[in-house]
């Protein structure tokens, strides 16, 4: 429905930018009702979904009240299919280079299980730019389209990230790999040092006179 999408917005502010990426044709109206609704001009939505290369893919669209598990590959959890759809699949670095994007800060990937690809994708993009990145990992998903979150964590350290995770606060945690199954993680690359200190920053414990 878009709800990182109109925080993103928000944070981006009027000069700044979000691409938003929706394959499902029911979640992309949903998408599309949210930016109407809030009066967004700083959004672009794609009904389209990110991958490894271009080309077209069936999508196995969710029963109501599950549509966050949309998948290419198999339902990560026991959930009832309501129909497949076709949809077109495009890379990142395909898709920033249609937008003429100058600058990437943030890209934030929850494609159940294709998490992989969608790297495998973006080389140019994190290559040129290294944004942060923030992942969500679930084992069975990532299973479901033959991969594991062993194949996210070897590409991105194969770049340089760093990874962190959300501790039992809610605050950011650096941490040596990704163990964790079923959560999100957050990937910085060390060159960007405004990303890093605002992970750092955020991971912070509070000053002594009260101040966070």
């Amino acid at each position: 429905a878009g709800l990182y999408t109109l925080l993103a917005a928000r944070w981006v502010g009027s000069t700044g930018r979000v691409i938003a990426l929706e394959p499902s044709a029911r979640e992309f109206a949903r998408l599309q009702t949210n930016l109407a609704l809030n009066r967004l001009s700083n959004v672009i939505a794609l009904c389209v979904g990110a991958h490894a290369r271009p080309g077209y893919a069936r999508l196995r669209i969710a029963e109501p009240g599950h549509e966050g598990q949309n998948t290419l590959g198999a339902f990560a959890y026991d959930i009832a299919e309501l129909r497949r759809e076709q949809i077109e699949l495009d890379t990142l670095d395909r898709i920033a280079s249609a937008q003429s994007l100058s600058r990437v800060d943030v890209v934030k990937i929850d494609a159940e299980g294709a998490e992989p690809m969608i790297l495998e994708g973006a080389g140019n993009l994190l290559d040129k730019f290294k944004p942060l990145l923030l992942i969500e990992i679930v084992e069975s998903a990532l299973r479901g389209q033959g991969g594991t979150r062993a194949d996210i964590a070897e590409r991105l350290c194969s770049l340089g990230y760093r990874f962190w995770i959300f501790g039992n606060t809610g605050q950011p945690e650096p941490a040596q790999a990704i163990v964790v199954d079923g959560c999100n993680i957050i990937a910085v690359h060390p060159e960007r040092s405004d990303l890093m200190a605002a992970v750092a920053g955020a991971a912070a414990p509070p000053h002594q006179d009260g101040r966070s």
